[in-house]
């Protein structure tokens, strides 16, 4: 249903385009990228394949991938005039295992700063792109878009009445998860709230909300079948409200559908010749997280970027994640005075969940950090099949950096360092650890027809084993 509601929503942007053609200028922008990745084992390097949108399937050990692009936009006169914008990716892949997928489609009409947007879409990407997560826990670019249906203001708005120091931004999306998933065609829910607060000319602070709630589709277990999706229950997904006798056990027991989220934080200061920022992503899956009784897990991370852009250095990065806590110290008793019983409250295996098994993950991605890793399969005795998160709890140092070599090169590094424990229902015997590298040189000149990449990356340790690739990538746009 939301897929088809998207198909249609891009046909109405078409039709959109003849419309709006003589109030607007329209701009179309085409791309083609070739890239050709070798690694001498079976697998690629962790950061040829994490926070790629899904692109690149790790499990080569080489792989020619083409990805062709088109993006159109309708530049409005005033902000009173409907715009709209399209665009597509269609990805190829020939190697051990070959591929293509659709990887983006998308239209979107917006009005007076408003935009509603439906297809498959890629959000936009912070700290240039040397984040492990986009700098939130639970909102990154590693796994393919799903289809989607959103309703947001494209640009911080005004509170009334307090114009001059606070503004909104909010987001309404509701998705379809259509891979292949314990619970078949899961709905996705996504609703955000943040608020930018100005003090001063110099410093802001931006105060964030993130919830997510995966409701609906059928189970794969015979017993729970079908679940909950009238308008009504709908409601209690939203509002994190319990399920009545139409939800299975857990769901009358605790919130309907699996809820997950985090809070979000950032201080910006703007110096003479640089920007600074720290910013907080706070996990969450129920209320002892809402209340940070799970205060310990944050991804935590620094940011400065240099505003001229010909320096050696441009932009540095430093991140510490941390998610080993997990509420284990409220997995004790509590004595519920409504229902006059004991009641014990677990501890949270983040971004794994009881019933929706297959976890928050879309095509064996994780939709969140990809820090959260392997994705491993399971079965049932029933012999029945899906895959989640084998290692939820870890802590990581993950470092940045890039700039110029000469006003035609540019180069990134990164570097990561990561302990997983597993998770508290299977613990790993011992820690797993891992250091995964990234370096990157791109030539861009316009006497030469393309731009030229060229990038390194290694893995070592002995949580996915040792790896070291190369990658060549030839892109063109006009």
């Amino acid at each position: 249903m939301v897929f088809e509601a998207s198909v249609k929503f891009i046909f109405i942007c078409c039709i959109l385009l003849f419309c709006n053609k003589l109030r607007s200028q329209e701009l179309t922008h085409f791309s083609i990228q070739n890239s050709t990745l070798g690694a001498p084992k079976e697998h690629l390097p962790f950061w040829f394949y994490a926070n790629q949108h899904g692109k690149i399937e790790g499990d080569n050990a080489f792989l020619n991938i083409t990805d062709v692009g088109i993006n159109h936009n309708s530049v409005v006169a005033d902000n009173t005039t409907l715009g709209w914008k399209a665009g597509c990716n269609l990805i190829a892949a020939i190697g051990n295992t070959s591929y293509w997928q659709l990887n983006r489609l998308y239209g979107a009409v917006s009005l007076k700063g408003w935009e509603l947007k439906a297809g498959m879409f890629y959000d936009p990407i912070h700290y240039d792109g040397l984040s492990t997560t986009n700098g939130n826990l639970i909102r990154s670019g590693n796994a393919r878009p799903y289809p989607n249906i959103s309703l947001s203001n494209t640009s911080y708005k005004p509170v009334p009445f307090l114009d001059s120091w606070l503004n909104f931004k909010i987001e309404y999306d509701e998705g379809l998860l259509n891979d292949n998933r314990y619970v078949e065609s899961t709905h996705l829910h996504h609703k955000s709230l943040y608020l930018l607060i100005t003090p001063g000319q110099s410093w802001d602070i931006q105060i964030g909300l993130e919830h997510f709630v995966m409701w609906g589709g059928t189970s794969k277990d015979e017993e729970i079948g079908e679940l909950p999706k009238s308008f009504n229950n709908y409601l209690r997904y939203i509002f994190a409200l319990p399920g009545n006798e139409d939800f299975p056990e857990n769901g009358q027991l605790n919130k309907s559908g699996n809820h997950l989220g985090t809070y979000q934080f950032k201080f910006r200061q703007r110096l003479s010749n640089a920007n600074l920022s720290f910013y907080l992503s706070h996990p969450f899956e129920n209320h002892p997280g809402m209340q940070w009784k799970n205060w310990q897990d944050n991804l935590l991370g620094v940011y400065l970027n240099f505003k001229s852009k010909h320096n050696f250095i441009t932009n540095i990065l430093y991140e510490f994640t941390n998610t080993r806590h997990q509420n284990i110290n409220d997995s004790l008793y509590v004595f519920n005075e409504e229902t006059n019983e004991w009641r014990q409250y677990l501890y949270e295996d983040y971004f794994n969940h009881l019933l929706f098994k297959t976890g928050f993950t879309y095509h064996e991605k994780v939709l969140g950090s990809p820090l959260f890793f392997p994705i491993e399969q399971y079965n049932d005795d029933s012999g029945t099949n899906w895959y989640a998160i084998r290692s939820t709890r870890f802590l990581s140092h993950h470092f940045g950096i890039s700039g110029n070599l000469t006003s035609n090169i540019k180069w990134k590094g990164l570097f990561t360092y990561v302990q997983h424990l597993g998770t508290y229902k299977s613990p790993y015997d011992t820690p797993q650890k891992q250091i995964s590298s990234y370096f990157e040189i791109q030539y861009a000149k316009t006497e030469f027809p393309f731009e030229t990449i060229l990038s390194f990356a290694a893995d070592n340790g002995n949580s996915i084993s040792n790896k070291f690739g190369i990658q060549i990538s030839l892109l063109r746009s006009w």
